[in-house]
């Protein structure tokens, strides 16, 4: 009988992993390095420099959905080959005619982020979702592990390449198509659709196995049938549940964080407070001990500048004061 063939998932992981490399590394990382030389011929602001940044990653995630609609009616290896193709034509529109702001706008904004996205995470997870179950995590988390090391090493690489070439930041866009004929070679050569695809199955194993519960499926199970207590008793230096365990509370909400569970002075401050009234809007009824914190506050800020101090329930509102100071200079 002919050998059974190796489970090509692990192959596939290597080229997702090396496709997220070159298709993420040199239009983004390798562009923000091309960008810092392109400044100085293009003027532009610094404003209009991040503007850039902000837009590639809205389009990025704008251009999911008709990602999404490619891989199923065109399969990964076309949506990656589309994506190269994005990306490489518009690294030649900018390496041989950008000159005006917005040319960077829409070149490295608009284009190259839609090119990203066809050509990064949404195939890069797709395929692994498509050939692994037990292993989706860990192979998952390797694939896209690509785009965070591709910064550390492409983002050097290409200033040590420019500033060896004068500063020709032409020729970083132009290195940046070639870059992308690979990884459209890469694509075409070695993204296989599915485990289906080549007469092999999901993590490479026979379906009586894949029947059997992972070691994740397995503790979810454990921990529903135990039906782990979550309910607390009490705290203080620990955590004390339903059924008397004692726990460390590494996991302390917010008001915790600062003064602890239970502490003797904030239980006394508290206790007297609800005893002449719990809570009244300050707008309409104000009261002397939020004056009194407001003034505390105003003398712990450094600076003898004038301070204002005003509490608030939530990070949404002062945010509301502050556009609002903003707008209306007060």
């Amino acid at each position: 009988m002919p050998d059974k063939p190796k489970f090509y998932g692990w192959k596939l992981v290597a080229v997702l992993f090396l496709l997220d490399f070159i298709n993420m590394g040199f239009p983004y990382y390798g562009g923000s390095i091309i960008n810092s030389y392109m400044i100085h011929d293009i003027v532009m602001s610094r404003a209009t420099l991040g503007w850039g940044f902000t837009i590639l990653n809205l389009f990025v995630g704008f251009a999911a959905i008709v990602v999404a609609m490619s891989i199923v009616k065109y399969g990964l290896r076309a949506t990656f080959m589309i994506g190269s193709a994005i990306i490489g034509l518009n690294a030649l529109f900018l390496g041989f005619y950008a000159s005006k702001p917005w040319h960077y706008l829409v070149g490295f904004g608009v284009v190259n982020g839609i090119g990203m996205s066809f050509a990064t995470l949404v195939p890069c997870a797709t395929g692994v979702t498509r050939w692994f179950r037990r292993y989706r995590g860990a192979m998952m988390g390797l694939a896209l592990s690509a785009s965070g090391i591709s910064g550390f090493v492409l983002s050097p690489l290409l200033d040590k390449m420019l500033r060896t070439g004068g500063g020709n930041w032409h020729v970083g866009w132009r290195i940046v198509a070639c870059a992308m004929v690979v990884s459209g070679l890469i694509a075409f050569l070695f993204v296989k659709e599915s485990p289906e695809s080549v007469g092999q199955t999901v993590d490479g194993l026979a379906e009586e196995r894949q029947a059997q519960p992972s070691r994740t499926d397995a503790l979810a199970t454990k921990l529903r049938d135990e039906q782990v207590a979550c309910g607390w008793l009490r705290a203080s230096g620990v955590l004390v549940d339903v059924d008397g365990n004692s726990l460390i509370d590494f996991g302390s909400g917010i008001a915790v964080t600062g003064v602890g569970n239970s502490a003797e002075r904030v239980v006394q401050r508290v206790t007297e407070q609800v005893a002449s009234f719990t809570h009244t809007c300050f707008m309409v009824a104000p009261y002397e001990g939020y004056v009194e914190v407001s003034e505390e506050l105003n003398r712990l800020t450094p600076g003898d500048h004038e301070k204002r101090s005003a509490l608030f329930n939530s990070g949404a509102e002062a945010v509301e004061i502050f556009a609002a100071r903003q707008h209306f200079d007060y």
